[in-house]
Protein backbone atom coordinates (compact mmCIF):
# COMPACT_ATOMS: atom_id res chain seq x y z
CA UNK A 1 0.00 0.00 0.00
CA UNK A 2 2.90 2.38 0.68
CA UNK A 3 4.12 2.09 -2.92
CA UNK A 4 0.59 2.54 -4.25
CA UNK A 5 0.22 5.69 -2.12
CA UNK A 6 3.39 7.08 -3.70
CA UNK A 7 2.13 6.63 -7.28
CA UNK A 8 -1.56 7.43 -6.75
CA UNK A 9 -3.02 10.89 -7.30
CA UNK A 10 -3.51 12.75 -3.98
CA UNK A 11 -7.27 13.01 -4.51
CA UNK A 12 -7.61 9.28 -5.24
CA UNK A 13 -5.58 7.26 -2.71
CA UNK A 14 -5.46 3.45 -2.99
CA UNK A 15 -8.08 1.37 -1.20
CA UNK A 16 -8.17 -2.29 -0.27
CA UNK A 17 -10.58 -4.83 -1.70
CA UNK A 18 -13.61 -5.57 0.47
CA UNK A 19 -13.03 -9.25 1.26
CA UNK A 20 -12.95 -11.29 -1.95
CA UNK A 21 -15.37 -9.09 -3.89
CA UNK A 22 -13.48 -9.37 -7.19
CA UNK A 23 -16.68 -9.42 -9.24
CA UNK A 24 -17.70 -5.92 -8.13
CA UNK A 25 -14.14 -4.68 -8.68
CA UNK A 26 -14.15 -5.87 -12.29
CA UNK A 27 -17.69 -4.61 -12.96
CA UNK A 28 -16.55 -1.16 -11.76
CA UNK A 29 -13.32 -1.40 -13.76
CA UNK A 30 -15.18 -2.37 -16.93
CA UNK A 31 -17.67 0.50 -16.56
CA UNK A 32 -14.84 2.94 -15.85
CA UNK A 33 -12.84 1.85 -18.90
CA UNK A 34 -15.96 2.20 -21.06
CA UNK A 35 -16.43 5.80 -19.86
CA UNK A 36 -12.76 6.67 -20.37
CA UNK A 37 -12.56 5.09 -23.84
CA UNK A 38 -15.65 7.01 -25.02
CA UNK A 39 -14.25 10.34 -23.87
CA UNK A 40 -12.08 12.73 -25.80
CA UNK A 41 -8.29 12.75 -25.52
CA UNK A 42 -7.21 14.91 -22.58
CA UNK A 43 -10.76 15.20 -21.24
CA UNK A 44 -11.31 14.47 -17.54
CA UNK A 45 -13.87 11.72 -16.97
CA UNK A 46 -15.90 11.34 -13.78
CA UNK A 47 -15.81 7.75 -12.57
CA UNK A 48 -18.68 6.07 -10.79
CA UNK A 49 -18.57 5.55 -7.05
CA UNK A 50 -16.51 2.65 -5.82
CA UNK A 51 -18.55 -0.05 -4.10
CA UNK A 52 -15.94 -2.80 -3.81
CA UNK A 53 -13.56 -1.02 -1.48
CA UNK A 54 -12.84 -1.15 2.21
CA UNK A 55 -11.73 2.04 3.91
CA UNK A 56 -9.11 1.48 6.57
CA UNK A 57 -7.48 4.07 8.77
Amino acid sequence: MNILKQISPPKRPPVTLNGLDFRELFVWLSASMKRVSSGKVGQAVALSAVGWDQITS
